[in-house]
């Protein structure tokens, strides 16, 4: 497994090792960070979940004042 970064945006892209091979030869490197894992990146994944809890808890919150 690949991760692979933009430079310029800092945009994340995860690509199993066939697709990273493809999308190399079509884009090139100067453009990409790439970084070889184990496995998938957890950080992302608990701000992820952070976020929904947070935007849940705001919706929720806003409901029950515009409804008071």
């Amino acid at each position: 497994m690949h991760k692979i970064t933009n430079k310029e945006t800092g945009f994340q892209q995860y690509m199993s090792d066939a697709e990273a091979a493809n999308f190399m030869y079509h884009n090139g490197t100067d453009k990409y960070n790439i970084e070889q894992i184990k496995g998938y990146d957890f950080g992302n994944f608990f701000a992820f979940i952070i976020f929904l809890i947070l935007m849940g808890t705001f919706t929720i919150a806003f409901m029950y004042y515009a409804t008071k």
